[in-house]
């Protein structure tokens, strides 16, 4: 389990420097779903919102920052 949520961290990081689901999901040979879904079960495993997401726009919250900086 502790993988898991490892893996998920990383990707998340992946998600912040590359600036998109899709450019981290292409970097990681894995599909936007896939990418997606394992960030919404890292935001439910630490139970906070870390990125807002529209069609067009991915930005962090508040917290999502924070927790970015600290890994």
């Amino acid at each position: 389990m502790k993988s898991k949520n490892l893996d998920d961290l990383l990707l998340f990081i992946k998600v912040v420097k590359t600036g998109s689901l899709a450019a981290a999901g292409r970097d990681l040979a894995l599909s936007s779903a896939v990418v997606t879904k394992r960030i919404q079960r890292l935001e439910e495993n630490i139970g906070v919102l870390l990125l807002n997401r529209s069609t067009r726009k991915l930005s962090l919250t508040d917290e999502g920052s924070i927790y970015y900086d600290v890994c």
